[in-house]
């Protein structure tokens, strides 16, 4: 993981006030997400874990949920690459 995106979610576990929309992107795009634009929203999806999708808005400032939002999608990836690296050295 990039030392950049572990920065930004430090940041976003101390506070999920004050945030851009750019920081929220940059963070998702740090631990591989995809930034899709559709409609009237854009939304991140993880490129190996499809399923880890969220929905963003488009203007500047963000609401603290959708960085605590982030977090959960994030901390759902880590889990599970955690549990593959396991499983991969039990074998």
């Amino acid at each position: 993981m990039p030392k950049k995106a572990q920065k930004l979610l430090d940041k976003a576990r101390r506070t999920s006030s004050g945030w851009t929309i750019n920081e929220l992107k940059a963070l998702y795009e740090g631990f591989g997400f995809n930034i899709i634009h559709k409609g009237n929203h854009d939304f991140a999806q993880h490129s190996t874990n499809p399923d880890l999708l969220d929905t963003l808005p488009r203007h500047n400032k963000v609401k603290d949920v959708y960085v605590k939002n982030a977090i959960d999608k994030i901390e759902k990836l880590l889990a599970r690459e955690s549990q593959k690296a396991d499983t991969e050295s039990e074998v």
